[in-house]
């Protein structure tokens, strides 16, 4: 018996499932160019190992009624932990990436990572405990860091939002006892929205992760680009005005500083009396046409059109997918962008660029680094 053959053609079935979610065993022939009895084999060894089960027959098209497999949901899971700057977020996932249980700590921005570490390790056994999954079950644990992570070395460069340098992380492999991966967060949920999101079908894809502080992801040519040295996407730290504010990283003029959710906050509460503690408050005065409001939001409108112009003639994406925080606004900044593009003279920049909003939103990053985890295993099943 040829088993490679019989493995690819069970990659081909569990990926075409995780896609259409229910489809019958002919179409699945038809789909993968496999013959009927090839499909019947594959797929009953499938539902053998737990990964699959039979959901009932079809209508019938002039013979025998053909047999409808469905994911089996609960047979696998993975675990998805998103970094972020006052939060840490652990959430479970099944085999289909539905969620399964959720769970929220609050950190200082000048965290033991060490320490940080050891309590999401006792919040994940309570949670496979509490739903009765054992580790073997368990695919790997996913998490997304905002900064420079080498998956080569197994190390976390640097984050300068989490006061974190220089720390490695393969010795949590050997305490988890499965895998453990570890990925950037814009470059996590560009893989997210690539995959399963607003963007899923495009070949090149430009994310932008508007948060606390701001990060890129980029998908080109149907691939996750990380860089030579793992620090592609690393937007926030583009200098947009030499001399300018001081960043965390130590550089002055930062786009971190410009156009995250804090230069907003920062800069409002600079210049008015009333302090605010949310981008929502913000956009309460902007929308009430507040003076300050309105010259702070003009501001970070035209830095904000000024970088993506300039990453878009660079990248040259098919769609650009705004995340974040930022994302829950929109409507009202993507047009006021394209009406900045619109005004270009430029004859190289294509005014036309497709600019659109994430559809995981807050959860692109954590959904990102779990499902790698999933696709991983069905990749070298």
């Amino acid at each position: 018996m040829d088993y490679k053959n019989l493995h690819i053609t069970q990659q081909k079935i569990i990926k075409l499932l995780c896609e259409r979610e229910t489809i019958n065993q002919v179409d699945i022939a038809g789909e993968i160019k496999a013959s009927l009895p090839t499909v019947i084999t594959n797929v009953k060894e499938l539902v053998q190992e737990g990964l699959l089960e039979i959901g009932g027959v079809g209508d019938s098209r002039g013979g025998r009624k053909p047999v409808i497999v469905n994911l089996k949901p609960n047979s696998k899971y993975t675990i998805g932990i998103d970094f972020l700057v006052d939060t840490v977020k652990v959430m479970m996932f099944n085999f289909k990436m539905e969620e399964i249980a959720v769970e929220e700590i609050t950190t200082s921005r000048f965290l033991n990572f060490d320490e940080v570490m050891e309590k999401l390790i006792h919040i994940i056994k309570d949670m496979l405990l509490a739903n009765n999954i054992t580790i073997p079950n368990l695919l790997g644990i996913g998490i997304s860091i905002p900064g420079i992570v080498n998956e080569d070395v197994k190390n976390i460069e640097v984050a300068p939002n989490l006061h974190i340098a220089d720390t490695h992380f393969q010795k949590y492999n050997e305490i988890l006892g499965c895998p453990v991966y570890f990925e950037n967060e814009a470059n996590a949920a560009a893989y997210a929205e690539w995959q399963i999101g607003a963007a899923k079908g495009c070949s090149n894809v430009l994310y932008l992760s508007i948060m606390k502080g701001v990060g890129g992801g980029i998908i080109m040519n149907n691939r996750l680009y990380h860089g030579s040295c793992y620090k592609a996407g690393e937007i926030g730290h583009i200098v947009i005005k030499p001399e300018g504010r001081k960043c965390t990283c130590g550089e002055l003029g930062c786009l971190n500083e410009y156009i995250s959710i804090d230069s907003i906050l920062n800069e409002y509460n600079k210049k008015s009396k009333k302090k605010i503690n949310s981008i929502e408050e913000f956009m309460y005065y902007k929308e009430r046409e507040q003076e300050t409001a309105i010259e702070i939001w003009e501001e970070y409108i035209e830095d904000f059109a000024f970088t993506l112009k300039n990453l878009l003639v660079t990248i040259d994406p098919e769609i650009t997918v705004i995340g974040g925080e930022i994302a829950h606004f929109s409507p009202t900044l993507i047009p006021e962008i394209l009406k900045r593009f619109a005004q270009s003279k430029s004859n190289v920049f294509n005014k036309e660029n497709k600019i659109i909003t994430s559809k995981l939103l807050e959860d692109a990053s954590i959904t990102g680094v779990a499902l790698f985890l999933r696709n991983d295993y069905i990749s070298n099943y």
